[in-house]
């Protein structure tokens, strides 16, 4: 059975009012509900209501161009625990409720070019590449603060215990130490969330659980401190 959807947003920049109908496959609806539904458990970790992805300070040596220190600074590890849990279901490329599966899913509904807009924003948050856009790093010339590296650092360390990823990782950090890099993996993480409950707020919309949403572009840098 199709189910029927009413969309009205506003465009905070313009103030301009979209309103689109259309219709919802019933898988397209039951993964769309679940979604939201995730989303929701994503929202009351403390990692996630904290904010708090850790600090990485690194000090360098402007005339002899070297690094001279870092630091890092993780949130509670129980926290992040709890919150990779909840996460599993968006994160997961297997899983039905992906975020690129539920993005995909809307784009081809959503074919306003405003909406098209949104989407991708969210779509670039969610890939990691506003934080790339900000700072890039690299050891071993392999991208640390990447989707792939991520995901390698997951299923080696926390969702997974991959052997043959874990030697990989190790290998990266034989000389830096890990935790600079979960410093930037903890901020990748914050973002998708930011992603994911902004696309889960148009979804609220289209599946009639509130009237409209005002969309808007926004820019929440993620880095670190350079002294």
């Amino acid at each position: 059975m199709a189910h029927r959807y009413e969309l009205k947003v506003v465009i905070d920049e313009t103030g301009e009012n979209i309103s689109l109908s259309g219709e919802f496959e019933e898988s397209e609806y039951g993964l769309l509900e679940e979604f939201v539904g995730y989303s929701d458990d994503i929202l009351e970790t403390k990692f996630i209501q904290s904010g708090d992805a850790g600090e990485l300070t690194i000090k360098f040596d402007q005339v002899e161009r070297r690094l001279m220190t870092v630091a890092t600074r993780l949130p509670d590890w129980y926290d992040v625990i709890a919150f990779l849990h909840r996460f599993r279901p968006i994160l997961l490329q297997n899983e039905g409720t992906n975020f690129y599966t539920i993005h995909n899913i809307l784009a081809k509904k959503f074919g306003h070019p405003r909406l098209r807009e949104f989407l991708g924003h969210c779509h670039f948050i969610y890939s990691g590449k506003r934080q790339r856009s900000g700072i890039q790093f690299r050891t071993n010339d392999v991208l640390i603060n990447s989707e792939k590296l991520l995901s390698d650092w997951l299923n080696s360390h926390e969702y997974h215990k991959d052997s043959e990823k874990q030697r990989f990782i190790g290998e990266l950090h034989r000389v830096m130490p890990l935790d600079v890099s979960k410093v930037l993996f903890l901020g990748l993480l914050i973002d998708k969330s930011q992603a994911v409950c902004e696309l889960s707020n148009l979804i609220r919309v289209a599946l009639g659980q509130q009237n409209s949403m005002t969309l808007k572009m926004w820019q929440k840098p993620v880095g670190l401190n350079e002294s």
